[in-house]
This record gives structure tokens, C-alpha cells and sequence, in this order.
């Protein structure tokens, strides 16, 4: 039986965390109505009872990556030190399909100079293998929740010749197999929190119908298949189709993952069929 830690405890670690020089980056998955907007925001709001702040969630919780910059970047919507800040849908900021967005680079690499506002940056997102691989490489504590109520903190390995930082093929064969998960390398703890009240769940709705249906009006408005990022598809293909270069080369000229260009090839929605048709898949 693992045992259990309150969410208090986890919020002390990553204040510790977010303190030193290091990214305090958590993503937090599990399946629809487990309780990951609940645990985001329980997280958040220790960290501020910690810090002696006050929680609301206006103030921290977010579903654009303007917004979220806006409170990293410095100016007059810059969080103070130490503050939390929940993407309570990180999918829609950082989708690993959306790599090619200039958008979405930028924002990464503003992330990664950001380091000094010494925030704790929680993220919710479904499963975390749709995450972008170059913000999935910042991330410093993964938590799964099992049920609603308990969670399992994972953490990213510090091996710098380890190329898979989340033991991902390691831990599905352990999953698989039913293994204790307090056995798995990157495993540190169980956590757990109280689930909202009916007047504490009623105002989280409150503030993420507003803000949800403000992002989602402005993602109706923007283009994410421009011509050039066509081009670029086709080209990919092209090459790939020929044997020209190899999926990993494209990749690490491009500065993405392989596995988004195997992604990219099979995606019809992102590439015109009827000019490229990919027969078959070259290996990395």
C-alpha cells in the first residue's frame, strides 16, 4: 500500500523548487472528471497560504498562452515571485501537432528564459504524451491521478545521457504488469487533497466559463494552417518519400522530435493527400 501525502507537502517542494534556479514545471493528467482542475487549483492555492498570499481563481488560472505570458513576461500583468499559475488546459497551449506554430515556439522560448520570476507553473492536460516534446523536456514533476482524491507524482530524470526523461517504455511494461508503482525509478510519492465544495466548484466554473469561451473565440478567429506551413508538409514528405533525409535528420534540423515527424507524415489533416501520398514510413 502506498502511502499518502498531503497536498500541502507537494506544495512545500515545489516552493523549494521554484526558489533555486531551476523550472518548477508540473503536468497533471488523468481521465476526463478525475479531479485534475481540482488538484491544479488545490496545489495553487496552498502555495499561496504557504506564501501568505491570497488565492482567487481569476488571479491564477488561465487557458491562453498571452495570458499566461503576460503573467510571466515582465509588465503591469507580471505575477510577483513565487506566485502559482494553473493552465488548466495545457493541451491547447502546448500541443505537440502545434510544433510548427511560431507562436508556440516563441512561447517556449520565452519559457526557458523565465526561470528568475521563480514561478510554479501547473499545467492540466489529458494524457501527457500529446504535450510538445521541448516543453515535455522542462517539466519537472509529472502527476498521474489514479482516482479522484489520489495522485502519483512522478519526476523527470536528472540522467543527462538518458534520451527518454520520463522512462515512458520502461514504466508501461511496469504498468502492464501490475507493478507496485512505488517500484517504478521516477516514482516519489501519493498525494492527496480535498475535493471542492459546492460554493468553492460553483465559482471555478464561474471564472473558466468566462475565460474558456474567451480563448475559445479567439482560436475561431486564427488561421493554423497557413500556406507556408503547407509547404513546409509537403516538403517533409517529399524528402522522406525519397529517401532523401532521414526522419531523424529532419527532425534535428527543425528542432523537433522524431516522433513528430512520424506524426506529421501520418497526420492527413496537417498534409494534402492529393498532392503528396505517403506510402510508407522511413525509420530513424
Amino acid at each position: 500500500m502506498v502511502s499518502l501525502y498531503p497536498v500541502e507537502k507537494f506544495a512545500q517542494l515545489l516552493i523549494d523548487l521554484s526558489d533555486t534556479d531551476d523550472w518548477s514545471i508540473t503536468a497533471i493528467d488523468g481521465v476526463p472528471g478525475s479531479g485534475k482542475s481540482c488538484l491544479g487549483s488545490r496545489i495553487a492555492e496552498a502555495i499561496c497560504k504557504i506564501r501568505g498570499t491570497r488565492f482567487r481563481y481569476e488571479d491564477y488560472l488561465t487557458y491562453t498562452r498571452k495570458e499566461m505570458l503576460e503573467w510571466i513576461n515582465p509588465g503591469i500583468y507580471q505575477k510577483p515571485q513565487g506566485s502559482p499559475v494553473i493552465a488548466d488546459e495545457l493541451i491547447s497551449m502546448f500541443f505537440k501537432r502545434n510544433w510548427y506554430e511560431e507562436e508556440q515556439k516563441g512561447a517556449i522560448e520565452l519559457l526557458n528564459k523565465c526561470r528568475d520570476r521563480h514561478l510554479a507553473l501547473i499545467g492540466c492536460v489529458p494524457t501527457l504524451w500529446d504535450i510538445d516534446g521541448t516543453f515535455l523536456g522542462l517539466v519537472s514533476f509529472w502527476i498521474h491521478v489514479q482516482e479522484r482524491g489520489i495522485g502519483y507524482v512522478f519526476k523527470r530524470d536528472d540522467n543527462p545521457f538518458r534520451k527518454d526523461k520520463w522512462r515512458r517504455d520502461e514504466g508501461e511494461k511496469l504498468w502492464d504488469r501490475k507493478k507496485p508503482v512505488d517500484t517504478y525509478n521516477n516514482f516519489i510519492c501519493a498525494i492527496t487533497w480535498e475535493d471542492w465544495t459546492d460554493e468553492e466548484r460553483e465559482r471555478y466554473y464561474s471564472v473558466r466559463n468566462t475565460k474558456k469561451l474567451s480563448s475559445e473565440s479567439n482560436l475561431q478567429k486564427k488561421d493554423y494552417t497557413p500556406r507556408v506551413v503547407r509547404q513546409r508538409n509537403k516538403l517533409i514528405c517529399h524528402l522522406v518519400e525519397n529517401k532523401l533525409l532521414k526522419q531523424s535528420e529532419i527532425a534535428e534540423i527543425i528542432g523537433v522530435q522524431p516522433s513528430t515527424i512520424s506524426m506529421l507524415l501520418d497526420n492527413e489533416g496537417k498534409i494534402s493527400t492529393s498532392d503528396v501520398q505517403v506510402q510508407s514510413e522511413v525509420t530513424s
